[in-house]
């Protein structure tokens, strides 16, 4: 009898384990997304620590054009660019050694694919 409820009793404690394991993975997943989310969604370009390294590219740069000299303008604003981009280093986003200013115009013709370094 002994040996049943033993055994009984481990079962039980292999499901609940395996119950809070699955518990944990999706919260990690969950987790995961979020951040990936956060990191590649339009909540970057939203977020206080882009909008603070952004601010001090286009002051360190003079706020025109890398490129062609530029300057801001209602149909050709400027943009604060990756040169390597986001989407292959995540981890370069907020590194300003990585930003550069380009003109609308400039930043859209170089792509995501270019890794131009425009700056002086």
């Amino acid at each position: 009898m002994t040996d049943k409820k033993t055994d009984r009793a481990a079962l039980r404690m292999h499901q609940f384990n395996k119950a809070k394991l699955e518990r944990a993975r999706k919260k990690i997943a969950l987790e995961v997304r979020t951040i990936t989310r956060i990191e590649t969604g339009e909540s970057f370009y939203k977020s206080e620590a882009w909008l603070s390294v952004r601010y001090r590219a286009l002051v360190m740069w003079g706020g025109h054009c890398q490129c062609c000299g530029a300057r801001a303008a209602p149909d050709n604003p400027l943009h604060v660019d990756h040169i390597k981009p986001r989407s292959k280093f995540p981890e370069l986003a907020l590194d300003i050694d990585n930003l550069q200013v380009l003109c609308e115009d400039c930043n859209i013709g170089k792509g995501t694919g270019d890794k131009t370094d425009w700056r002086p």
